[in-house]
């Protein structure tokens, strides 16, 4: 059989190894699996396979874990740029103009001749309200930069840095017991112990741990 026909077979068979070892097949199972579709293969053909499987999954998780974790670094760097160009424009003096206008009533001229206009000759009309001037005024104020921006920068670099690992996760103090395999080992010896002396034994336990711990 040629190199590449036995690469073949090799891929065929792990695919199938994969496949029901997820099942939750043992590895005499999975070899009579083998035989049964033509594959004949041995238990320890099996288990190397299985070696190999596994480290493929390590491997393929850890390039998966550093793409996701490039894509989440991006995104703070981004966000980070976006609030540091925010708070800088916060600090910008704000610009504005004000516009001074100034009005005054002017009198118009009175009707000349019998009237014009369905105007009875010698009234004048309404007063109207006429612009004098307009004066337009530049102003700038300045400003104090806003600390909301501030707190998400902050807020950026905590994020990067337990990313990358520089900062510890948070780690709160519980008092969280996890009882030795002896213990159960003894309790299943015991025979089948009423549920109050179960609950006895494993009080009696957690004092003795709390009691340790001071």
């Amino acid at each position: 059989m040629s190199a590449k026909n036995q690469s073949a077979l090799r891929d065929k068979r792990r695919a199938l190894v994969s496949k029901w070892y997820l099942f939750g097949k043992t590895q005499l199972e999975i070899v009579t699996i083998l035989r049964r579709s033509g594959i004949k293969s041995a238990q320890t053909t099996v288990s190397d396979d299985l070696k190999a499987i596994r480290a493929e999954w390590v491997k393929d998780s850890q390039e998966k874990f550093a793409t996701r974790l490039g894509e989440e670094l991006a995104k703070i760097d981004h966000l980070e740029h976006m609030a540091v160009m925010e708070f800088m424009r916060s600090m910008e003096p704000a610009e504005g103009e004000t516009t001074t206008t100034k009005r005054a009533l002017r009198a118009p001229p009175k009707v000349n001749g019998n009237g014009k206009n369905g105007k009875v000759a010698g009234v004048a009309s309404e007063p109207t309200l006429a612009t004098i001037s307009e004066e337009i005024q530049k102003w700038k104020k300045g400003r104090v930069a806003d600390p909301r921006f501030m707190e998400r920068i902050a807020w950026c670099i905590e994020m990067r840095c337990r990313l990358v690992g520089l900062l510890k996760p948070e780690q709160h103090q519980q008092n969280v017991f996890v009882m030795p395999p002896t213990f159960w080992d003894d309790l299943a010896g015991g025979g089948d112990p009423e549920p109050d002396a179960v609950k006895s034994r494993i009080d009696q336990t957690i004092r003795e741990r709390l009691e340790d711990k001071k």
